[in-house]
């Protein structure tokens, strides 16, 4: 079983008829909706940077880049500051990274036979530092 079923999923959503039409309604109400209404992102500091890698589960899989759990938590005060500093400057140019966007999809068995693509659920496993930005 590979992940192709899950990473090639559109023709699926073409299938749906799910066309440019519906975002153009959504996007519609939202433009209405929140028409006058800002939308701010506070600067993180070292410390939340910190806060939140102690948090992390060490047993949870290695994104694409490598960087697990297990090494931001042996990283030093300056690493984190690092992080911080690349974090909060991406905030300030609007900018998210794409290769914290990028996902290895890895397939997980649910019930019925294993080698059937709809018996499997995907799971989409993301770079570490992205959970950071989260």
């Amino acid at each position: 079983m590979n992940s192709s079923h899950f990473v090639n999923i559109s023709h699926i959503v073409d299938e749906l008829e799910f066309h440019e039409k519906n975002f153009s309604v959504l996007k519609s109400r939202l433009d209405s909706e929140l028409y006058g209404h800002e939308f701010d992102i506070t600067h993180i500091t070292p410390f939340e940077v910190k806060k939140i890698i102690d948090k992390l589960d060490i047993r949870k899989s290695t994104g694409l880049d490598g960087i697990g759990p297990k090494i931001l938590k042996h990283c030093g005060d300056t690493k984190i500051t690092c992080i911080a500093s690349i974090i909060n400057n991406n905030i300030s140019s609007g900018i998210f990274p794409d290769t914290l966007k990028t996902a290895s999809v890895m397939p997980i068995f649910k019930s019925g036979m294993k080698d059937l693509a709809e018996n499997n659920r995907s799971i989409s496993i993301l770079p570490t530092i992205s959970k950071i930005y989260e």
